[in-house]
């Protein structure tokens, strides 16, 4: 069926941004994925492979040591090589002391200014708010110490993921890009930053009526 596919002389391109979410999500958006390419589109996953970045969606501050990755990607090696769909590391895309330097920018920062601040004229710590508020299992508007640590965690990172993204857009050119929930900073950013492009986006996320319900949106988020 792929090869029949294949002589199709449109076949759009789908960025999956997986970035480091779930076991049960990388199922679903392998499956996705190969729907698509029997379908003829040509889909690529874009996953994280960086255990250095400061924080993500898989962290919380119950964590013994939230700022330490677990090492999601280890577990998920053999799938990614054994799926037939062609995947991405951020590592790619994020040069040597990127991620020093944002947290150097982060921490030149008062706390005052963390929540409105705004990289390349997008207002990264609105993006980054639901995912403050899920690591810290609570609101995140207030200014305490332990509010603001996460708040530049989440900024630092926020910044490597803006670059990875773009270079990553900016070399694969997607038709279509798949977003989960399009609310946590990292889908977030994809997101906001695929559609200036022209790029249409489809988030996804597991329904509340458990694994099989599932919702999608073109270009709106879906939490």
């Amino acid at each position: 069926a792929y090869a029949a596919r294949s002589e199709s002389a449109s076949r759009p391109r789908v960025g999956i941004a997986t970035f480091g979410s779930g076991n049960w999500h990388l199922v679903l958006e392998i499956l996705l994925a190969h729907g698509l390419a029997l379908r003829g589109a040509v889909p690529e996953l874009l996953v994280c492979d960086l255990p250095t970045l400061p924080v993500c969606d898989e962290r919380t501050c119950f964590d013994r040591d939230p700022t330490c990755c677990r090492g999601c990607l280890p577990g998920k090696r053999p799938l990614l090589d054994q799926c037939g769909i062609t995947w991405r590391g951020l590592s790619r895309y994020v040069p040597h002391g990127a991620i020093e330097r944002a947290r150097t920018l982060i921490e030149s920062l008062s706390d005052q200014e963390l929540a409105r601040f705004q990289y390349k004229s997008s207002p990264l710590g609105e993006w980054t708010f639901v995912s403050t508020c899920h690591f810290l299992r609570r609101d995140a508007r207030s200014q305490v110490p332990e509010h603001s640590a996460a708040r530049r965690l989440f900024l630092a990172t926020g910044i490597v993921i803006f670059h990875a993204v773009e270079r990553w857009l900016d070399e694969l050119h997607p038709d279509v890009l798949v977003a989960e929930s399009g609310a946590h900073f990292m889908w977030r950013i994809a997101f906001e930053l695929a559609r200036p492009r022209g790029i249409r986006v489809v988030c996804r996320e597991i329904g509340k009526g458990g694994f099989d319900h599932h919702i999608y949106s073109v270009n709106a988020e879906c939490m």
